[in-house]
């Protein structure tokens, strides 16, 4: 999961930005997820994410707790993932930045925000769970 993309996103003008009314509903429980429980989740699926009802990309989880990231239709990028101070942390290949996200459920949904966005305003909705490998274009291509 990239947020510099997401963060590059949230600094379009809003004439070119989506509408976004995804922040937290006043008195929403929800449940955040231990590195264990994303875990549970996420080893051997692939995770399909959405803004706002559009496509944002696709990650698929790899034994030892790797990764393989696809953002919309482009190439993907390798990573690792790990939990820090209740976040799942994303290290990916050539990217100097680390990623760090909280991941919850909400509702019977599962959702993911930036430590960054602590009022949700552009959380993504994971849409699908499968077990399809994701298809690499490009140099980063396969697992």
């Amino acid at each position: 999961m990239r947020a510099a993309l997401l963060l590059a996103w949230l600094a379009l003008p809003t004439s070119l930005a989506l509408p976004v009314s995804l922040a937290l509903p006043a008195g929403a429980a929800e449940e955040r997820l231990s590195g264990e429980a994303f875990r549970e989740l996420s080893e051997g699926y692939t995770l399909h994410f959405d803004l706002d009802g559009t496509h944002f990309g696709s990650e698929q989880y790899l034994p030892g707790q790797r990764s393989l990231w696809r953002f919309g239709e482009d190439g993907c990028e390798r990573g690792v993932w790990f939990e820090r101070d209740g976040a799942i942390c994303f290290s990916y290949d050539g990217q100097p930045d680390l990623q760090c996200w909280v991941v919850a459920r909400r509702d019977g949904q599962v959702f993911v925000r930036t430590i960054d966005d602590a009022e949700g305003l552009a959380e993504l909705r994971m849409t699908r769970r499968d077990r399809e490998p994701l298809a690499c274009p490009g140099p980063n291509v396969g697992v």
